[in-house]
C-alpha cells in the first residue's frame, strides 16, 4: 500500500472519530435535564479538581515498530488519592480513545433514542472512564501516580501485521505511572510517565514513555 493511501486511510479514521464525539456533543440533540444536573453538581462541588496535560512521547510497538505521538488527557478528582482517567491520543498510524470508542456507541445510541433519553445514556457513555489512578505523596510537590486503564480503545496501521486486524479500533489496557511534579504555585504540572500496554485478544503489546505537561485546576 502506498504512503498517500496510508496517509488518507488514517486521516479519514481521524475525521471519523472526530465526527463521532461532535455528533455526541450537538446542543440541539443534547438537552436533556440530566446534563444540566450533571454539570452542576460538578461545578458546585468545592472538592472538584482535575488534572489536565498535554501530552507526548514514544511508542514502541511488538512486533518492532517505534512510533511518536501526541494526546491530551485528564485525571478527575474523587479523592485526594483517587481519580478517574481520560485521554485522547494520535499518531502516525495510531489511535487512542477511552471506552471502546465511546464517541460512536454515544453518537449511534443518541441518534436512534429520543431526545432526553439519547442524550443522557450519550453522556453516561462519554463519562465513563477508561481506568484509574492513585496519587501516593513523595514530597510536598512530587506524587507517583501509578494508574491501569482497562476500557480503552486503539487502532495501528502497518505494524507487520495483517492490517485488517489492528486498523480497526479495538479494545485495549494500559498499565504505568506518572511522576507527578508541582512546578509552581500556580498550578503547572510537569509529568514525566512510562507504561506498558496491549490490545485484548491479539499479539500487540506496547511500551511507551513521555512527558504531559498541564495544570492542576481545582
Amino acid at each position: 500500500m502506498s504512503y498517500s493511501v496510508r496517509y488518507k486511510n488514517d486521516k479519514m479514521k481521524h475525521l471519523s472519530l472526530l465526527f463521532g464525539l461532535l455528533l455526541t456533543l450537538q446542543l440541539q440533540t443534547i438537552n436533556a435535564q440530566c446534563i444540566t444536573d450533571v454539570a452542576t453538581s460538578y461545578a458546585d462541588n468545592e472538592n472538584a479538581s482535575m488534572y489536565f496535560h498535554l501530552q507526548g512521547g514514544g511508542l514502541a510497538i511488538d512486533p518492532a515498530e517505534s512510533r511518536a505521538y501526541f494526546g491530551i488527557s485528564a485525571r478527575i478528582l474523587m479523592s485526594e488519592y483517587f481519580s478517574l482517567n481520560y485521554s485522547i491520543n494520535f499518531g502516525k498510524g495510531y489511535g487512542h480513545l477511552p471506552v471502546f470508542g465511546g464517541g460512536f456507541l454515544s453518537g449511534a445510541f443518541a441518534s436512534s433514542l429520543d431526545s432526553d433519553e439519547g442524550a443522557c445514556l450519550a453522556l453516561l457513555l462519554i463519562l465513563l472512564p477508561e481506568g484509574f489512578s492513585l496519587h501516593l505523596p513523595i514530597s510536598e510537590r512530587v506524587k507517583l501516580s501509578p494508574y491501569i486503564n482497562f476500557m480503552g480503545s486503539e487502532y495501528y496501521n502497518n505494524i507487520g501485521l495483517e492490517s485488517s486486524a489492528t486498523s480497526s479500533p479495538r479494545g485495549a489496557y494500559n498499565l504505568g505511572t506518572y511522576l507527578d511534579i508541582n512546578w509552581n504555585d500556580n498550578g503547572l504540572i510537569i509529568s514525566p510517565f512510562a507504561e506498558y500496554g496491549g490490545l485484548y485478544n491479539f499479539p500487540v503489546k506496547n511500551l511507551r514513555a513521555g512527558i504531559a505537561i498541564g495544570f492542576f485546576i481545582q
